[in-house]
């Protein structure tokens, strides 16, 4: 039985040994898009242009979510916030100013997901925001723990792709704090050799 919705993030180099490049990646997401019936509803991350490419291959209806002018579903005006983020979401009949308990930009794009299918299952639109508000981040993805000393350990330990690695910097960047440490282990299955890869991660 085909989903109702299929939802597609992102194309990062999470596969990178099974699919060397991100367009082999592509090419292998892109199966489940085209094999959709016309009746049904693919989300896609449409600042991703891997993704994006994909509305071309599929006959279902397409929506696009993200923070670029052009989406269907879009967010502006991001702001982190202690606990969190906060955004306004537009194409979702009025604006809707939606916070959540997720650390930093590359966060949004899963949360206007959600509410893009929820709005396409005809969820009631202020319960799925009040709901999503108070969802709290996955264990070992960017979740904020409080220690004893008042310190705040933000814990993304879950996996550590290039592409995770370098988002939770950029949002680790952004939180306020007096002093900041960031612990690095090894990046999983690097898309180049591990010396240029670490030293990328430690250049950002």
């Amino acid at each position: 039985i085909q989903p109702d919705v299929v939802v597609v993030t992102s194309i990062a180099s999470d596969h990178h040994r099974s699919f060397p490049t991100l367009l082999d990646t592509r090419d292998e997401k892109v199966k489940m898009i085209r094999a959709l019936a016309a009746d049904r509803v693919v989300l896609l991350n449409g600042d991703d242009p891997n993704v994006r490419w994909m509305a071309s291959q599929t006959r279902a209806r397409v929506v696009c979510f993200g923070l670029d002018p052009g989406n269907d579903v879009r967010a502006t005006a991001l702001r982190e916030i202690e606990e969190g983020s906060e955004v306004e979401v537009h194409g979702l009949g009025e604006p809707r100013s939606v916070r959540t308990r997720f650390i930093g930009e590359h966060m949004v794009y899963p949360a206007l997901a959600a509410l893009a299918v929820a709005s396409i299952d005809r969820v009631e639109m202020d319960g799925a925001v009040t709901r999503l508000a108070a969802l709290p981040p996955a264990t070992s993805r960017l979740e904020p723990i409080a220690l004893a000393n008042g310190a705040t350990l933000v814990d993304d330990s879950y996996k550590a792709s290039l592409e995770s690695v370098l988002a939770s910097l950029e949002a680790f960047s952004r939180r306020r704090a007096g002093r900041k440490v960031v612990v690095i282990g090894p990046v999983e299955d690097p898309p180049d050799s591990a010396g240029a890869v670490h030293r990328e991660v430690g250049r950002r």
